[in-house]
C-alpha cells in the first residue's frame, strides 16, 4: 500500500501574494515530487497506483482522443519545430465561444477513498490578445468527466448536469467570476457536493501578451480524498488547503483541454506534456 502523507491544518500554507507573476521560464520540464507524493511514479505494479505520462514527440492517434469542435474550427497539431515536441491544441477561429474540447480516451480514472489523485501539465498559450472580453481567450486544463462542453458562453457549463465533476486550472478572458482576466485558478467540485474549491484565485498570470509567445507554466495539484488539496506552479507548492466536506470527484475523470477564442484572436494552447495518476 502506498504511503500517503496528509497535510494537517498546522501545516497549510498559502503563497503571500498569489497575484505575483511567475518566473516567465520554468525551472525545469520535469514532473514536480511534491505533486506526486504517495503515487509511485515508477511503479509497475498496478496495486502501487496508476500514472500516465503523454509526451509528445508523436502524434497521438486519433482514436486515443475526443476531439469536439464548437462552431466546426479547431483542430490539434503535432509541432515538431518546438523543442522536445508540442501538441498545438489551436483553437483556429476569431469568433467568441468558439474552438475546441478535447478529452483523452482510456485514461479515465476514478478517485478511491482515502485515495490520492494528481495531474501535471507545462503548457502555454500564444496567440492570446489584449485578454480582455472581444479580444482573448478562454482555456481550462485538468481532469473532467466525459462531457463535449465544458465552457459555454465563457463559463463552466453545468447546465443540466452535463459538467459534475473536474478538478481545473481555468484561464479565462470573458468574465471576472470565477477568476480575474488573464490569469489560472482553480476550481474542483463533484455532483451533489454543493459548491466547489476555488480557494486559490489568480495563482499565476499569464506573462506577454498580444500575438507574442507567452512563458511556458507547469501546472499541477495533488488531492487526497477529503483530506487535502495542494496547488504546484513551476514546480513550487503556492498553496495547500484542507477539504471538508470531500470534494473530490468521485466520477470518473479524464484528461480535457479546452481553447476557444473570446473574439478577434485565434489562441492556440501549447501542451508539451502532461501526466495523470492516482493511487
Amino acid at each position: 500500500m502506498p504511503v500517503f502523507q496528509p497535510v494537517y491544518n498546522g501545516q497549510l500554507t498559502t503563497v503571500a501574494n498569489p497575484n505575483t507573476t511567475i518566473a516567465t521560464k520554468s525551472p525545469n520540464r520535469g514532473l514536480t515530487p511534491g505533486c506526486w507524493l504517495g503515487i509511485d511514479v515508477a511503479a509497475k505494479d498496478p496495486s502501487l497506483g496508476f500514472v500516465h505520462v503523454e509526451d509528445y514527440k508523436l502524434h497521438p492517434d486519433p482514436a486515443s482522443y475526443l476531439l469536439t469542435q464548437k462552431g466546426s474550427v479547431g483542430q490539434v497539431l503535432l509541432d515538431e519545430t518546438e523543442e522536445y515536441g508540442v501538441w498545438q491544441v489551436d483553437c483556429n477561429s476569431i469568433t467568441a465561444d468558439q474552438g475546441i474540447n478535447l478529452q483523452m480516451r482510456g485514461m479515465g480514472i476514478k478517485p478511491t477513498e482515502f485515495g490520492v489523485i494528481a495531474f501535471e501539465t507545462r503548457v502555454r498559450l500564444d496567440d492570446i490578445g489584449t485578454r480582455v472580453a472581444g479580444n482573448g481567450y478562454n482555456a481550462a486544463i485538468g481532469l473532467c468527466n466525459w462531457d463535449t462542453s465544458f465552457l459555454a458562453s465563457g463559463t463552466v457549463d453545468t447546465s443540466g448536469n452535463n459538467i459534475t465533476d473536474y478538478a481545473m486550472f481555468i484561464s479565462l478572458s470573458s468574465g471576472t467570476t470565477i477568476n480575474s482576466q488573464a490569469k489560472w485558478s482553480f476550481q474542483m467540485t463533484r455532483l451533489g457536493s454543493g459548491n466547489d474549491v476555488d480557494l486559490q484565485k489568480d495563482i499565476a498570470d499569464i506573462v506577454d501578451g498580444d500575438v507574442t509567445p507567452t512563458a511556458w507554466v507547469k501546472l499541477g495539484f495533488r488531492a487526497e480524498v477529503g483530506k487535502s488539496l495542494e496547488l504546484f506552479v513551476n514546480g513550487a507548492k503556492v498553496s495547500s488547503s484542507s477539504i471538508l466536506p470531500p470534494i473530490v470527484p468521485d466520477a470518473i475523470v479524464y484528461p480535457t483541454f479546452v481553447c476557444e477564442s473570446e473574439g478577434t484572436v485565434d489562441p492556440i494552447l501549447m501542451v508539451d506534456w502532461f501526466a495523470v495518476g492516482a493511487a
